[in-house]
């Protein structure tokens, strides 16, 4: 049972800053934001943009002197004095407090130790590493507790669909979070490949993951071999255009069947829905920075054009969605046209492997949010996974 002194420390909690950077000068900031950003949240991304704008004064204007940058934290110290009164730097502590609050202050880097920081920015290090604090006792400890939810989420989605009953599943369950504590941020290791993968993962990416495929490794040794007979292969072929291939998405195949007159859903409108999976925060915060990476990098590929007609198309990123009628008068192009935009589009995210990964990852966690949602909708569907299909576009 928790003492009531554990509760008392919640509310008074301070930022320790004894080992940490304690400042870095704009350039340094600069860095570390483009290689972190998709992984930071919102509040950490505005606190150091704000380091970044008032970094010749923000010494000053905290109430420190020009020899306190050298000797202390002053971001630190400002928070730990509590709420000030000058509405300006309210905004700054009350960003500060949300990172407190949920054990992410971590993310802005003049609270990270030298090596730390050295190593998030020279890609030796994924950042949720040094944010979960995965090298001490208290931060290992910690993780189960904070990611218990995402574990029992997938225990419920293989409930029922092997021999295993659902404690043998929690205790492989349990059996993947400990490889993934050991091995998160170690190179040479399975789920590591290039250097963007490495960098750009969450742990709860990772331990997802790792939970995944020791279930399949589990369920496979007790398992014999199914031989499908060709005819039913044959069978498949001729119902779906193909047969059913593993590891390739598509976003616009029916994630959820509709119900009461709501229209079938894909995966693409579910992006930016605040009560997708809402219940858990871990989720959200690892779609929202996969939807991030994934949008940034169609973007970086096609025109405007081209985007503001997929956006529209499916109703994402803030677009209202349109027919094909619709957006031949909006942006004065014929329907073929756009017809084959969107094929262009949906046909690179089919072939190219690092944004067909992430929508893969995507597919994962939305599944995981959408099982939370069983026992009111018996009518969720898995996303089509296969290659070589017609998608209509009419």
């Amino acid at each position: 049972m928790k003492q009531l002194s554990s509760f008392v420390k919640k509310t008074t909690k301070k930022i320790e800053s004894a080992n940490s950077v304690g400042f870095l000068d704009e350039s340094q900031l600069k860095n570390y934001l483009n290689t972190v950003k998709d992984l930071l949240s919102d509040e950490a991304i505005n606190v150091i943009n704000w380091l970044i704008t008032n970094n010749k004064t923000y010494v000053k204007d905290l109430g420190g002197t020009e020899t306190d940058s050298e000797t202390k934290n002053i971001l630190a110290d400002f928070y730990n004095a509590g709420k000030p009164s000058d509405e300006k730097l309210k905004v700054l502590w009350d960003y500060i407090n949300e990172l407190v609050s949920k054990d992410r202050v971590l993310e802005i880097p003049v609270f990270q130790s030298k090596n730390d920081f050295n190593k998030i920015i020279n890609k030796e290090l994924p950042l949720d590493y040094v944010v979960l604090r995965l090298d001490t006792p208290d931060g290992r400890e910690e993780i189960v507790n904070k990611y218990n939810r995402l574990i029992e989420k997938i225990i419920h989605q293989w409930d029922g669909k092997s021999n295993f009953s659902h404690d043998e599943l929690r205790s492989v369950a349990y059996e993947a979070t400990t490889y993934a504590i050991n091995n998160f941020g170690k190179r040479g290791k399975r789920g590591k490949a290039d250097d963007d993968s490495y960098i750009n993962k969450t742990f709860g990416q990772y331990l997802a993951y790792q939970i995944r495929c020791l279930i399949l490794e589990e369920i496979k040794n007790l398992s014999h071999t199914v031989r499908i007979p060709v005819a039913q292969q044959r069978k498949e072929k001729q119902s779906k255009g193909t047969n059913t291939r593993n590891y390739t998405v598509s976003g616009d195949k029916i994630i959820k069947k509709g119900k009461d007159g709501d229209g079938n859903k894909s995966i693409f409108d579910f992006i930016g829905v605040p009560d997708v999976g809402s219940s858990s925060n871990l989720d959200n915060e690892d779609m929202d920075k996969l939807w991030k990476a994934a949008l940034k990098q169609l973007e970086n590929k096609f025109s405007k054009l081209n985007m503001d007609i997929f956006y529209s198309f499916f109703g994402i990123n803030g677009y209202k969605k349109l027919k094909n009628k619709e957006l031949s008068a909006k942006y004065g192009v014929v329907p073929s046209q756009i017809t084959y935009y969107i094929h262009k589009i949906i046909s690179y995210i089919k072939t190219d492997p690092k944004i067909k990964k992430m929508f893969g990852e995507i597919n994962d966690l939305m599944h995981e949010c959408m099982n939370e949602r069983e026992k009111e909708d018996d009518e969720t569907y898995s996303i089509n996974i296969k290659e070589n299909s017609e998608d209509e576009m009419e």
